[in-house]
């Protein structure tokens, strides 16, 4: 019979290694990742990043998904994430996004603007989730208009769990099926589901997760694969993409 001692002991051993593994990839990032903890906000680029052709399409409407790493030190452990749609007829793009610091001031923080769709996220580099046009996306923009409308959290803002800039996002895919995208498991902030809801569609719409606030939870879906959240750290298996999910990291592929 195991004394109540060495049970706690156990259990302290556990839960040591259990977070040792879980920020064993932010660490990775920090020491070796293209985190700059030294990026002043005020300086930092904010350029297009030059890798969509936004003259593709030209006469048709278009919408996009991107994510690049957060700004300095939160970069470690996560993704931003945005749309950008633009209107057949239209030459510019309009961005949708939340910015933490503007609720954090009383306003909303919902950002609606013209702007480059590709532009670097504070001096990061982004990437494309999803790029839809014709009428699939004149249907995603209708659906997307209404969702930034409603979105329940618009003076609400917390960098963890949520809600947050990719609790945003997450909740604008779910509400539009014509984008599949999955979000990347390091969107800290994709699983904080709206209105205390424990159970919900993905982002990517392609299966289900449970998530408790957005601090534990599972999921299962054909984009996302099967992710283990623990206090909004995601590690998991992505058979689609044949990879392996790392906190901070995101999906290393073995394929």
């Amino acid at each position: 019979m195991i004394s109540p001692r060495k049970s706690h002991k156990h259990r302290f051993i556990l839960v040591f290694w259990l977070l040792l593994l879980m920020l064993a990839g932010p660490l990775w990032m920090l020491l070796f990742g293209p985190i700059n903890l030294h990026a002043n906000w005020r300086t930092a680029s904010q350029k297009s990043a030059g890798i969509v052709d936004t003259n593709k399409y030209p006469k048709q409407s278009r919408v996009l998904v991107f994510a690049g790493r957060a700004f300095s030190w939160r970069g470690a452990f996560a993704v931003h994430t945005w749309i950008a749609i633009r209107k057949a007829g239209n030459q510019q793009f309009t961005v949708y996004q939340v910015v933490g610091w503007r609720a954090w001031m009383g306003r909303s923080a919902i950002v609606i603007e013209q702007a480059a769709p590709d532009r670097e996220w504070y001096g990061n580099k982004p990437f494309v989730l999803a790029d839809i046009h014709g009428p699939l996306a004149d249907q995603a923009i209708e659906h997307l208009t209404r969702a930034v409308a409603k979105y329940p959290y618009p003076r609400k803002y917390w960098l963890w769990p949520g809600p947050n800039s990719n609790s945003f996002t997450a909740y604008l895919l779910r509400q539009t099926p014509e984008l599949t995208a999955a979000l990347p498991a390091t969107a800290l902030g994709k699983d904080y589901l709206i209105n205390n809801h424990f159970w919900a569609p993905t982002p990517s719409n392609s299966g289900y997760q449970l998530s408790f606030f957005g601090i534990f939870g599972l999921t299962l879906a054909r984009k996302e694969g099967f992710e283990i959240n623990i206090m909004g750290l995601v590690i998991g298996l992505n058979w689609q993409q044949k990879a392996l999910t790392i906190p901070g990291i995101g999906a290393i592929s073995w394929g």
